[in-house]
């Protein structure tokens, strides 16, 4: 099977993001919580804890300092910690969709796929514009190979962010899976557009390959090679397309 997939949960890139989608915690504890953000910039993992719990010991209904602090137990691959904490907060808050989302990156990350996608959907059903719950859940479904829901998924996401080349790139090796090769071209294409990259061209230049049009395969092939694919398997591949294209 083609490199379908990269799997790339970023736990904290938007640590502070979601603070002004509840109630506003105490002064104090938006405090602790902002010197605990500032301590894993640093890499200091232990004063950030301490700093996480103190927020919420200051206020137990900072959701952002617990998503924060699960995001970091994630991040450090203390899984049953982060499932515990957002188990708890998700009893407390069930329509919370973003503490959901991250429960599903909990389960995932600690390989309960049917938790990881039950909590995923919860999310959706809360809010079904949640991007990274819909590309999370577009993941576990093809990793489990349930590829017609990933594949609604996948397009769905796409729709949410059109300017996302690595959701482009990997509905197009999607659809490549479901036998869709005219529609890979397609998102093949958006995918270089936006970020061109090896694994795109390996897509694009296979399906141009299953649709019979070899000069087009070839041209994607060689822009791969050009981009640091130097497999034997494709240098084969570009010898007998030239073969067959001369």
């Amino acid at each position: 099977m083609l490199n379908f997939y990269r799997i790339t949960l970023c736990f904290l890139l938007s640590v502070l993001a979601t603070l002004n989608v509840y109630a506003a915690p105490n002064p104090r504890s938006i405090e602790l919580n902002e010197k605990a953000v500032a301590a894993v910039k640093a890499n200091d993992f232990k004063s950030a804890e301490k700093l996480f719990k103190s927020a919420l010991a200051s206020d137990s209904g900072n959701l952002t300092a617990a998503f924060n602090l699960a995001g970091m137990y994630l991040t450090n691959q203390k899984f049953s910690q982060a499932i515990n904490l957002l188990q708890q907060y998700t009893d407390a808050n069930p329509k919370d969709a973003g503490l959901w989302s991250r429960l599903g990156d909990a389960y995932f990350s600690n390989k309960e796929i049917a938790k990881a996608i039950s909590s995923y959907k919860q999310s959706l059903a809360l809010d079904g514009n949640n991007l990274e719950a819909t590309k999370r859940l577009a993941t576990v479904y093809s990793l489990t190979n349930d590829s017609k829901n990933a594949e609604i998924l996948l397009r769905k996401a796409h729709s949410l962010d059109p300017r996302d080349a690595q959701t482009a790139a990997n509905l197009s090796s999607l659809l490549l899976v479901n036998e869709k090769p005219d529609e890979a071209v397609t998102y093949a294409k958006r995918a270089i557009q936006l970020s061109p990259s090896k694994e795109v061209y390996i897509t694009l230049g296979t399906a141009y390959e299953i649709l019979k049009d070899y000069k087009n395969a070839l041209i994607a092939f060689e822009r791969a090679q050009d981009l640091g694919d130097n497999s034997k398997a494709l240098t084969s591949k570009i010898d007998d397309l030239k073969k067959v294209t001369s």
